[in-house]
């Protein structure tokens, strides 16, 4: 008897840069983020119908407007070359950091539940959040995904939008630890946070439409722009001194600071202080902490 779905279902994202935005390449293909949940978030946009003569709607007249093909990814990530790939380097813009313009790359991307695979084409990472806590803790985060369309495979074979046969990378056997915290510098000073966040959103917005193959229509995203950019850090320290207290309402440039994950060092570049009311910290008669929140121009990757 079946005992449905359970864990060890879940399997490593599979995925591919694509050359042309929407366009699967049959090769390529490799093992990305090892994720620890993935939610769905597909949206058919059902228009229910309440005709005249029935109080009830009419469900057989129910259609379906569009598909807005999305998902959420949350985990961890390994030690390794490719780590940075896709959702660092998706999120960003590359494995090498933002640029002033330029659209983010598109993957296209396999997720797999106990052999029963999807194929997500289009994908770009619309926003990507990494939390850590203090010193060398493993690193974790969630990404939120927007793609142009999804389909069921069978086996590696897809139909309809497009007619692609997927060759599967070999599988893989990293017994790599997940990626820690390093070392954290704000103005060149080392500083220790309790806890922090890195973040960046791109705003995506769908222009949806319609692509017709072999006379069948498909509703999909015909392209994904790219917004207003906002990449920001967050730190919480132990209150020492009021140094940055002063610098906050100084309303102070903040020329670069640094986070290291597991071999990569992030490095934010033309920032400012988040400064609001609530910017501020408690002052209490116990240990004092401070969240100090920051927008960046831009990151380097190194």
């Amino acid at each position: 008897m079946s005992t449905g779905y359970t864990a060890g279902d879940l399997k490593t994202l599979l995925y591919v840069e694509e050359v042309t935005y929407g366009i699967t390449p049959s090769t390529g293909w490799k093992y990305g983020t090892e994720v620890t949940k993935i939610v769905r978030k597909d949206d058919i946009g059902q228009y229910v119908n309440w005709w005249p003569d029935n109080r009830s709607p009419s469900n057989q007249a129910m259609v379906s407007q569009k598909l807005d093909a999305a998902f959420t990814v949350s985990g961890n990530e390994r030690v390794r070359t490719d780590m940075l790939s896709p959702l660092i380097a998706g999120a960003f813009g590359s494995s090498s950091g933002t640029s002033e313009l330029g659209a983010i790359p598109s993957y296209s991307i396999i997720i797999n539940v106990a052999g029963v695979r999807w194929l997500y084409n289009g994908c770009k990472v619309d926003s990507l959040t990494i939390n850590f806590a203090d010193a060398h803790s493993v690193v974790d985060f969630t990404a939120e995904i927007i793609a142009r369309s999804c389909v069921k495979m069978s086996g590696n074979d897809i139909t309809g939008l497009q007619t692609v046969t997927v060759t599967d990378p070999a599988t893989p056997k990293s017994t790599s630890p997940g990626a820690q915290i390093g070392a954290i510098t704000l103005e060149a000073e080392t500083i220790y946070p309790i806890s922090g966040s890195i973040s960046i959103k791109n705003n995506l917005i769908r222009e949806r439409g319609n692509i017709i193959v072999s006379s069948v229509i498909y509703p999909c995203v015909v392209t994904l722009y790219e917004g207003r950019r906002e990449l920001q850090a967050e730190y919480d320290l132990y209150l020492k001194d009021v140094t940055y207290l002063d610098d906050m309402l100084a309303n102070v440039n903040v020329s670069e600071s640094e986070v290291t994950i597991g071999t990569s060092v992030i490095t934010f570049n033309n920032g400012h202080y988040i400064v609001d009311s609530s910017s501020w910290p408690e002052f209490v008669q116990d240990q004092m902490k401070q969240k100090l929140r920051f927008n960046f121009e831009g990151a380097v990757i190194g």
